[in-house]
């Protein structure tokens, strides 16, 4: 049985509590999308919306890897969502950032959320 990483602990804790739920568009190989599958569990990049990119976190648990040119429908979560949570609202779109745009996003629902419990430092 694999043992579980200090930091895939922390990243399970923050999806357990998602800010947003969002249909995903990843672009193609050939229109400069990702060349293959996202990881199974969850996807980690930037997050860009009005010219501000905010780490974020797709979780895949239910819908699997992710490949390019597939729309999914997914939770969203931020490492750090003070930082975006009040620009988030339902049709608002969004870029996901993996060294060039990778994919494109429509924000479906907004969840109301409590501060999050500190996780510890880095």
């Amino acid at each position: 049985m694999r043992s579980t990483s200090a930091e895939e602990k922390a990243v399970w804790k923050m999806v357990k509590s998602p800010e947003i739920f969002a249909r995903v568009t990843f672009l193609r190989t050939e229109e400069g999308g990702l060349k293959g599958l996202t990881t199974a569990k969850f996807f980690g990049c930037p997050f860009l919306m009005d010219e501000q990119m905010n780490d974020c976190r797709l979780v895949l648990a239910d819908v699997g890897p992710v490949g390019p040119g597939q729309t999914v429908q997914v939770p969203i979560t931020f490492l750090v969502p003070e930082l975006v949570v009040d620009r988030l609202k339902v049709g608002r779109r969004f870029k996901l950032w993996h060294m060039r745009i990778i994919a494109e996003g429509e924000i479906l629902k907004v969840f109301a959320q409590e501060p999050r419990p500190e996780t510890g430092s880095c």
